[in-house]
Parts: structure tokens; C-alpha cells; sequence
């Protein structure tokens, strides 16, 4: 079974009004349902979480200290339950998580939701511990799998720019704006 098939397995069995995945590396430090459901009241907002990332070319992605991004971390990933109705569950042609998680944000970023980041979540998150009893042949495998992620999540998005977050350009406008006031001070 892939890890879609799983998570899949378990959103068919949920019965909240919201749904939080979290990595078992993550540790709870205080209430972090609170905020997740304060973000997740607006209905702009298909999902949230502690880390955020954004790309500029859908190949690249970097880690975000902005609210709005064009991911969020499947790490802690929350969202409403009623938005599976409208994007689906992840698409079970994702063997490993690598990749999955992108895939299902920019779902949600297709059918007309943000993707936000909640700020300052009571939570730590720990690096997780590399599984030194797999196989060479195993460890093969699981980067087989994760570049057959990468094209995948490509094939299907990889000519969507439209979804990407304006936030660079936003920065590029702000940052032009400043130069614009500057120029105007020296005169």
C-alpha cells in the first residue's frame, strides 16, 4: 500500500469537522487545534499549517516565512473535512509522501482556495531519524519512487504558473516602489 492509499484510508474514516495530518516527529507542546481552526474559519482558506514553502518554477521549492505560500508542509497540514468533497482525497498515484502533499495543496489551490500558513503553532518539530535498517535495494527503491513523484506532480502541474502565490511579485512591487520613493528623496 502507498502512503496515499493510507492516508486516504484513514480520511475515509475521519468524522471531525476538521482534519489534521501530523508527522509523528512533531511534538505537541500546548492547544494547536485553536488556531488551526480560527485560520480554517475562513472559507477563502482550503488549508494550514506550521511551515509554509514557495516555488518560483514548480521544480524548487523553499521554505516561506510569509503567510500566504504555495504549500504547506505535509508535516502538520490541516484542513476542513467538507473540502474533500470538493478537490478528492490524494492521488493514490503517489507511491511515497514525497511529493504528495505539493499535489494536494495545489488541488486545493485549483479549485479556488489559499493555502496559508498559522503562525506560531505550540509545536516542535524534530528532524526525523534516517531508518538505518533499510536496504540498499530499498533505499533504490524509495528514490525511485520519489522521482517518479517529482514527474508525476510535473505532468499534472507543471504548466499551471496560475497557481503559484503572487508573493514575489508582490515583493518585487513593494521593493520597486521603495527604490521609486528613494530616487524621489534624493532629487
Amino acid at each position: 500500500m502507498g502512503e496515499a492509499e493510507a492516508y486516504n484510508l484513514a480520511l475515509k474514516q475521519s468524522r471531525g469537522q476538521y482534519i489534521l495530518l501530523l508527522d509523528s516527529n512533531n511534538e505537541v507542546t500546548g492547544d494547536i487545534f485553536t488556531p488551526l481552526a480560527k485560520t480554517l474559519a475562513d472559507k477563502d482558506i482550503g488549508i494550514t499549517g506550521s511551515h509554509g514553502m514557495t516555488t518560483e518554477d514548480l521544480r524548487h521549492f523553499e521554505e516561506s516565512a510569509t503567510p500566504q505560500v504555495d504549500a504547506i508542509v505535509g508535516s502538520c497540514l490541516a484542513f476542513r473535512r467538507a473540502l474533500l468533497r470538493q478537490v478528492g482525497l490524494f492521488d493514490e498515484q503517489y507511491r511515497s509522501s514525497y511529493y504528495m502533499d505539493i499535489d494536494f495543496n495545489f488541488a486545493v489551490r485549483d479549485a479556488g482556495f489559499e493555502v496559508v500558513v498559522t503562525p506560531d503553532l505550540p509545536l516542535s518539530q524534530h528532524a526525523p531519524q534516517p531508518d538505518t535498517s533499510l536496504s540498499d535495494s530499498t533505499r533504490a527503491e524509495q528514490q525511485r519512487l520519489n522521482k517518479r513523484n517529482f514527474y508525476r506532480f510535473l505532468e499534472k502541474w507543471g504548466s499551471r504558473e496560475d497557481l503559484l502565490s503572487d508573493i514575489d511579485e508582490d515583493a518585487d512591487e513593494d521593493n520597486r516602489d521603495n527604490e521609486e520613493d528613494e530616487d524621489n528623496e534624493a532629487e
